[in-house]
């Protein structure tokens, strides 16, 4: 790493990249920072799973990630005297049945196998960057923002084609609460209450987007038998478009026959049913409910 010349320490990265742990043995990617730089380090996460986090000289800190691009910006040093620098930008990979694990070296190096440059006080403040805005989009990670994002769509013609184009096979990663759990023809379907916000139809009716049903496949069954009604879940599952028997968004009259579909974004409190047709369900992490968590105590 070529740095410009300074009286103060110049700190670089070491990257041991992705290798592959199946999901038996692990909830969700890692991204671990090993710091060997002889100070004490802040280091700020950018990309999909965006985190802050203090490592200590010679110790280690990990953090949970989903799939995606990421950089890091590292604050070294104590008040007074600070450095910065920004790290090259790197991939997290993910599959419906193994996970990523990424350890970062901070070390007192000029150059390293990671590469980085020195930043200013006020780029390593700024928040916005490239890795938020890139093609993966926010919208993969927020419920909020997938609605935001789909909304324009509802409201055009022809917008179900260019939402099939945008969202088809992409994966998402959302929090949500377990409502209910149900047998369906295709596995055992996870009723997840989803954070409520409207959506407006070209129509002029508005529905409320604020549940989704999940139906893990293969190893990922075992994953979510534990799950019970009331648990708070983080799980990923893919956007699939299946146009020989069902679009990927799908509008109907509430009485259509369409209620008992397992696979369904939300239904308005009127007559107004919108699904979305997924692939699978990754868990990532489970939260038990006060009361499972009381009931245990006891």
């Amino acid at each position: 790493m070529k740095t410009k010349s300074s009286t103060r320490n110049v700190f670089g990265l070491g990257l041991a990249l992705a290798f592959l742990i199946p999901a038996v043995t692990k909830a969700a990617s890692t991204a671990t920072f090993d710091n060997q730089s002889g100070k004490p380090a802040l280091v700020k996460l950018v990309g999909p799973t965006a985190s802050s986090v203090t490592v200590e000289n010679s110790k280690k800190e990990s953090v949970s990630v989903t799939a995606g691009h990421y950089f890091i910006k590292v604050r070294y040093g104590t008040p007074g005297a600070y450095s910065y620098s920004k790290g090259d930008e790197f991939d997290v990979t993910e599959t419906a049945t193994a996970f990523s694990d990424i350890t970062i070296t901070l070390h007192k190096v000029v150059a390293g196998n990671y590469g980085s440059k020195a930043i200013s006080e006020g780029d390593f403040e700024a928040d916005r960057s490239k890795a938020a805005t890139a093609e993966s989009g926010t919208w993969q990670t927020s419920w909020k923002s997938f609605v935001e994002e789909i909304q324009p769509y509802f409201l055009k013609a022809g917008g179900q084609d260019e939402l099939r184009k945008l969202m088809d096979e992409k994966q998402v990663t959302w929090e949500g609460t377990v409502r209910s759990i149900t047998l369906t023809g295709a596995g055992t379907g996870y009723i997840v209450s989803m954070p409520p916000y409207p959506l407006r139809l070209s129509s002029g009716k508005r529905v409320t987007l604020d549940v989704l049903t999940l139906i893990p496949k293969g190893t990922d069954t075992e994953l979510w038998k534990p799950v019970m009604a009331g648990d708070k879940v983080r799980f990923t599952t893919k956007l699939e478009d299946r146009s020989s028997t069902a679009r990927l968004f799908e509008i109907a009259e509430f009485g259509e026959g369409l209620t008992e579909l397992p696979i369904k974004v939300g239904v308005d409190k009127g007559s107004i049913l919108i699904f979305v047709n997924t692939e699978g369900a990754t868990l990532r992490s489970v939260t038990k409910s006060p009361e499972r968590k009381a009931s245990m105590a006891n």
